[in-house]
């Protein structure tokens, strides 16, 4: 590791540095404020993965103000399903070739990342998003422009999506200071009302 890196994070451990800076701002700032490091910049495939790739973070924050780097990624993030096979009808194809989609960062929100610190106490890393884009528009394949054009299409029709999640806990046995862990063959379902299920699970799955 770097004088220079040590010397930074050493600033941004000081409560002073830190503690006027947001977890969510822009990214030089955070930079500067918390001595990142590492940035992830990423976006989003069709299956709704965190795709992307680690740049040193002055280094990007710099050829992103001199305008000397144009993000871009790989095609077949947005160009494949689950099966990694491109629809017949669509603009890739393995035969042909995916090529680089044009990325567009959202540096005003970059978001910094504790669970991947240097030190407990302060953070390295920031995840910036972007969006995918063809011609200075948003991309067509991309998840966001579909879902966008999905919730128009709703709209005119006087209806509003919603979204639910469910949360499921696997119970697990043992020791924290031998720190080994065996499943309890049991799942824990928290169900919309607030009740806890505990589903006990067989050789075979659980049950139909």
């Amino acid at each position: 590791m770097s004088a220079t890196i040590r010397t930074a994070r050493t600033r941004a451990a000081q409560p002073s540095a830190s503690s006027s800076v947001p977890p969510v701002g822009r990214l030089d700032q955070l930079v500067d404020a918390f001595g990142i490091d590492t940035v992830l910049l990423g976006t989003v495939d069709t299956q709704g993965r965190l795709k992307g790739k680690e740049f040193d973070a002055a280094h990007l924050v710099e050829r992103l103000r001199s305008g000397a780097l144009a993000p871009e990624m790989c095609g077949y993030v947005i160009g494949t399903d689950l099966g990694m096979a491109a629809p017949a009808n669509g603009p890739f194809s393995w035969a042909s070739g995916f090529g680089d989609i044009a990325l567009l960062p959202d540096v005003q929100r970059a978001r910094v990342l504790p669970w991947l610190p240097w030190l407990p106490w302060l953070p390295s890393t920031v995840v910036v998003f972007a969006d995918p884009i063809s011609g200075g528009l948003p991309h067509p394949l991309a998840p966001a422009t579909v879902l966008a054009e999905q919730q128009h299409r709703l709209a005119s029709l006087g209806v509003r999506a919603g979204v639910g999640g469910g949360d499921g806990v696997r119970a697990l046995r043992g020791h924290r200071a031998g720190r080994r862990w065996e499943p309890t063959n049991a799942t824990a379902d928290l169900m919309p009302e607030g009740e806890l299920r505990i589903t006990p699970i067989g050789p075979d799955g659980p049950p139909a």
